[in-house]
This record gives C-alpha cells, sequence and structure tokens, in this order.
C-alpha cells in the first residue's frame, strides 16, 4: 500500500484549511487549487509526515488540521486484528508535525502490544493533539468537540482515554457530541 494511501487526510482537514472543498475525496497531497495551497503553508513537513507514516506497519493516520486552535489531531490506528484499536489521548507541544506523528504511531504500536499481552479483545491505537501552547477553557473545549467528531467518524473503530495532559472532564466534553 503506498504510503499516499496510508495517509488519510479528512475532508474537513482540506476545508478548514484551505476554506475550500477542492480534492475532498482525493487522498492527501492529490488535491489541487487553493486547498491544496493553504494546506501546504499549515504542514510545510509533508514529505517528512509521508517518510514516517510510509515506513510504519500499522493500519491508518487520521489527520486533521484544527484552524481555531492551530493544532493538529492525529489518530494512529495501529492495528484492528484483535478488535477495535484502543488508546489514550496525549496533548503535548511538540517541535514539529513530524514528532508529533512519529510519537504517536510508536505509542500505537506498543497499545497492540500490551493489548494483545494481556488478553484484551482490542487492538492498539492513540492520538496525539499537537497543540501550540496547552490549551484552556472554551478554546480547549472547542478542540474536543471537534477531536470526538474524528473519532466518530472511524465508526467505532477507535476507543479512547486519558493520556498526558487529558482529563476525565475533556473526555465528558466529548461525550457531548
Amino acid at each position: 500500500q503506498s504510503s499516499e494511501a496510508r495517509f488519510r487526510a479528512d475532508p474537513h482537514a482540506l476545508r478548514n484549511v484551505g476554506g475550500s472543498a477542492a480534492g475532498v475525496n482525493e487522498p492527501f497531497g492529490r488535491s489541487c487549487g487553493p486547498a491544496r495551497e493553504s494546506m501546504s503553508r499549515a504542514m510545510p513537513e509533508l514529505g517528512e509526515l509521508e517518510r514516517v507514516i510510509g515506513s510504519w506497519d500499522g493500519e491508518q493516520v487520521l489527520v486533521r488540521y484544527d484552524e481555531p486552535t492551530g493544532s493538529w489531531i492525529f489518530v494512529s490506528v495501529h492495528s484492528r486484528l484483535l478488535g477495535p484499536a484502543a488508546g489514550g489521548t496525549r496533548m503535548k507541544v511538540y517541535e514539529s508535525t513530524a514528532d508529533a506523528v512519529r510519537d504517536g504511531t510508536r505509542l500505537a504500536a506498543g497499545m497492540t502490544v500490551k493489548m494483545a499481552v494481556a488478553g484484551l479483545s482490542f487492538g492498539g491505537g492513540k492520538t496525539v493533539l499537537a497543540v501550540p501552547s496547552l490549551l484552556e477553557g472554551d478554546e480547549r473545549d472547542g478542540l474536543f468537540r471537534r477531536y470526538a467528531e474524528a473519532v466518530a467518524s472511524l465508526g467505532g473503530s477507535f476507543w479512547t482515554g486519558c493520556d498526558m495532559n487529558t482529563t476525565p472532564r475533556d473526555l465528558d466534553v466529548m461525550a457531548e457530541v
């Protein structure tokens, strides 16, 4: 499977960044027009991200850019062989988006092993919310609502909980969606 096929951009990410739905049915990086130009400005490390995801043995990385907060949402699904992927959600300031994806994919693979060793009927996954700074208040709640929509778009194939810099209250906000 090509890295383009494995690197799935959500149509909403293109709309959020470009303000246009141009190319929303295309794999990431294949759209044209204003949406692609805007995405290129928002994600200058595309080549490095493709290398990280292309060399990973996982199933899927769902990507959304959250324009209101300037944050990236990366949901890494490593395996669903034993059941839905499960893993925590961490919020962290990263040096680069590539570092965020590298962290998420590494942790998702670890969750696959953890679930299998524990004899649980889950695969491994992990979400990284790569934020410019730790968010609070309405800005934080808004990000978690939009993240909940991303998780819902996976149709139950990813379950999450708290991890670094996330709280049960954040999960309560997600549950409202």
